[in-house]
């Protein structure tokens, strides 16, 4: 292995298994990584970016506490365990491998998980994040799951008896809720307020053909 400053230049073994590149200040990784690895260690480091493609033998990565933004789309599908905490990556991949056991994710500013996790997914930790819903069906092997400190992370009872959580209310519903009532409240005030005002059309309109009920029933459509 060559390091250049703080790039790795090459990987010089072709039947590599495992790989630990951590605690060495790197901000990126080789493009060419051995296809016989199975384990790769580069967290502590300075890493923004992981190589678009990575040995579709790798089995273990460990790329935490670096400055990752965005994994890779297509990761190995041999993958069983990945550890990504503490980085700033804001979204996962659509699709990760079925063969993941273990996901350690907290402490990014992740939004939104992906519509299903793996059927093998046995750990997942996700807490200190910023998305507010759980997928709507977990795998059956799932059995623990760490959610706590995503603030408007809605955990519905089912979830909360199965993994030992405390039940959320659904904040986006609510807040779609609230907004509606505001939008139509606020925008009755308004045409009320215009209506009383006798140096404008719509207060013309309302002496000649209407009266204030209409206003309720214009906002019920609002």
């Amino acid at each position: 292995m060559y390091v250049l400053g703080r790039k790795v230049a090459r990987v010089s073994s072709s039947n590599l298994i495992t790989l630990d590149l951590s605690s060495m200040d790197l901000k990126e990784l080789p493009n060419d990584l051995p296809d016989s690895l199975e384990c790769l260690f580069c967290h502590d480091n300075k890493i923004t970016q992981l190589p678009a493609k990575l040995p579709n033998s790798l089995r273990y990565l460990f790329c935490y506490n670096n400055q990752i933004v965005k994994l890779p789309i297509n990761l190995p599908v041999s993958l069983i365990h990945l550890s990504c905490f503490n980085n700033v990556i804001t979204e996962l991949p659509i699709s990760l491998p079925t063969s993941l056991k273990q996901i350690y994710f907290y402490n990014n500013k992740i939004t939104e998980l992906p519509i299903s996790l793996p059927p093998s997914l046995k750990h997942l930790y996700c807490y200190d994040n910023e998305f507010a819903q759980m997928p709507v069906s977990l795998s059956h092997e799932l059995t623990y799951s760490l959610t706590n400190l995503n603030k408007y992370l809605y955990i519905p009872k089912k979830y909360a008896e199965r993994f030992k959580l405390t039940e959320t209310p659904n904040y986006n519903k609510k807040a779609i809720y609230i907004q509606r009532v505001w939008k139509t409240k606020k925008c009755k005030q308004i045409m009320i307020h215009m209506i009383k005002n006798n140096n404008n059309v719509l207060f013309h309109c309302f002496q000649s053909y209407g009266d204030l009920n209409i206003v309720n029933l214009i906002t019920q459509y609002i």
